[in-house]
């Protein structure tokens, strides 16, 4: 039996039939948000659409904080992407050492350099080896086949200079992570700079991850005070086994620029070191910041010395700082 009356007025609300009296009261609370809900008019006519509810609108009040958690989890940013964009200052000790092993899960590759020894290369263009195509032509008694050589590949030294002055108290814990590896490879060096020079290689090379940074922390005695980089580095580049560490090394330089020597001192220090090592990069957690200009004598008089200046404020941006080290030729 239709009902005319619901056909002629498009106005018409349906309503839920009452349930039964066997119900349970999980199907009374269902049948009342459907009740509640506020229908459309019908497009027919007819009996207008009724939509059952969801299951997330059966949930009490207390659990509408979890709309958020119930969307699909790939439009949902994972917390280690947002932990990479975080800056230093504001993570804690546990997510500095997660940041730390995804660091040092980045640096795989090593900087190689170009030596005068060549090898055998199966390549057909290159230098020919008369040496070697001669013995293998003494073997047929005819020349064959013509050896040709490519150069040799050895890894490249590399040395970290880590500022540990107080303006770097914040950074300087996560750069200490960055540093392990590198302290790890035989042919890296990990220095410490706050008033003078320490050498902390030894302590990160610690199998632990949290005791070698605690360690190389505990070691630098003036550590969160002033900071003398012209004095450092020209100590560095004078002393009698340290400084060899620098010829033909990729240095890189984790400092925010502040130093409280005279700036002619660092002025000599800066062209001596760029002299020496085969590429200059210095790291400065504040040059992401868009209104960032080198004003800080330091900053102004190391800049155009350097060969690339990179901003380390996040774990993100040190993986450019990976980069420049790995791919240094």
């Amino acid at each position: 039996v239709v009902d005319s009356d619901r056909g002629l007025n498009p106005e018409w609300r349906g309503s839920a039939p009452p349930a039964p009296a066997s119900s349970s009261s999980e199907d009374e609370r269902l049948m009342r948000i459907a009740n509640d809900r506020d229908l459309g008019p019908s497009t027919t006519g007819g009996v207008p659409w009724v939509t059952l509810p969801s299951a997330s609108d059966a949930e009490s009040d207390d659990d509408d904080d979890l709309d958020d958690q119930a969307a699909i989890q790939e439009l949902q940013p994972s917390a280690e992407s947002e932990m990479l964009d975080r800056s230093f200052d504001q993570l804690d000790d546990d997510e500095l050492e997660r940041v730390g092993e995804l660091l040092e899960s980045a640096v795989q590759r090593w900087p190689q350099r170009r030596t005068r020894r060549r090898r055998p290369s199966s390549s057909a263009s290159g230098p020919i080896s008369l040496r070697r195509s001669l013995r293998r032509a003494m073997q047929t008694g005819e020349v064959i086949r013509l050896t040709r050589t490519r150069p040799r590949r050895q890894p490249r030294r590399a040395v970290a200079i880590v500022d540990v002055s107080g303006s770097m108290e914040s950074f300087a814990r996560a750069y200490l992570h960055l540093a392990r590896p590198l302290a790890q490879q035989h042919l890296a060096e990990v220095f410490a700079v706050s008033t003078r020079l320490t050498r902390v290689t030894p302590t990160l090379r610690l199998r632990s991850v949290r005791d070698a940074v605690d360690a190389t922390t505990e070691a630098v005695e003036d550590r969160f005070t002033g900071t003398r980089l012209g004095g450092s580095l020209a100590e560095l580049l004078s002393h009698r086994v340290w400084a060899n560490s620098v010829r033909g090394a990729v240095v890189v330089v984790f400092s925010d620029g502040w130093d409280a020597g005279e700036a002619d001192v660092l002025d000599r220090s800066m062209r001596r070191l760029a002299r020496h090592a085969h590429r200059v990069v210095w790291v400065n957690p504040r040059a992401g910041a868009e209104a960032f200009e080198p004003t800080t004598t330091g900053m102004s008089t190391a800049l155009p010395l350097c060969d690339a200046l990179l901003a380390g404020a996040t774990a993100r941006s040190l993986r450019h700082v990976v980069d420049a080290l790995v791919d240094a030729a």
